[in-house]
């Protein structure tokens, strides 16, 4: 985000990765070929088929990113 923030970006955001049947399978398995290690942790993390991350996964994700704006002094969204 300071990569960003430093070339220009006035605001950002994130989210968590969803995914869908078929979405599932073929994610986890690019992942399995390029980079292998990671695939355990997805596993965990969608673990059971779940389309979705943990809600308490997905909330910590989202207090670390807005730590990270508000350090940077960048906002959420474009301001209209």
């Amino acid at each position: 985000m300071r990569a960003a923030r430093d070339h220009g970006a006035a605001f950002v955001g994130a989210n968590v990765l969803r995914l869908d049947a078929g979405t599932r399978e073929h994610f986890l398995k690019v992942l399995a070929t390029e980079y292998p290690r990671l695939v355990d942790g997805y596993e965990r993390l969608f673990a059971g088929g779940s389309r979705t991350v943990p809600r308490d996964y997905a909330e910590a994700v989202d207090a670390t990113v807005a730590d990270v704006r508000a350090m940077l002094d960048m906002r959420e969204r474009a301001v209209s």
